[in-house]
């Protein structure tokens, strides 16, 4: 019995390191936000350097968000929307163990972008604005890149 539970538990870890996201991983990317998050920078002030870094990284992403004030990070429709971007990923990141609500939440956010025709291109400059401000605020002795990255490109594929 115990031979099988050793077997089942390394094809179930080996099945997550193929995935592109690995249970080790995601602990990581769920410590470190949480962290990034609670070191007294609130809320707004992170959607505002996040999405600077983002548009500096991706100047034509500004388009996709004409109807918010995307030329303007400091409008309050601007704000507001970013905070929302901000909600959905601390949603994705605190779901990322819960494969089942993690699934839902994908399928939500793929069907609000479906007809945006997001260039994979605006998700990669969205992954390294993530790995640029989080470990700005950690430092990086305290971030995983690659953690981020695998885990990144496999949610962005879900959305797309």
């Amino acid at each position: 019995m115990m031979k099988l539970l050793i077997v089942l538990l390394s094809t179930i870890c080996a099945m997550e390191v193929v995935s592109g996201c690995n249970i080790l991983q995601k602990h990581a990317i769920k410590s470190e936000w949480s962290r990034a998050l609670g070191t007294g920078i609130d809320r707004e002030t992170f959607t505002q350097i996040f999405f600077r870094v983002f548009f500096n990284l991706a100047p034509g992403a500004r388009a996709l968000f004409h109807r918010v004030d995307g030329n303007n990070t400091n409008s309050p429709k601007f704000i507001a929307h970013g905070l929302r971007i901000i909600a959905a990923s601390d949603i994705l990141i605190a779901n990322l163990d819960q494969p089942e609500t993690y699934a839902a939440e994908l399928a939500h956010l793929k069907r609000q972008h479906s007809t945006r025709n997001i260039s994979f291109e605006y998700f990669k400059a969205m992954d390294k604005t993530f790995t640029t401000v989080i470990p700005a605020i950690l430092g990086m002795r305290c971030f995983s890149p690659k953690a981020w990255s695998d885990c990144f490109e496999t949610a962005a594929r879900g959305i797309l």
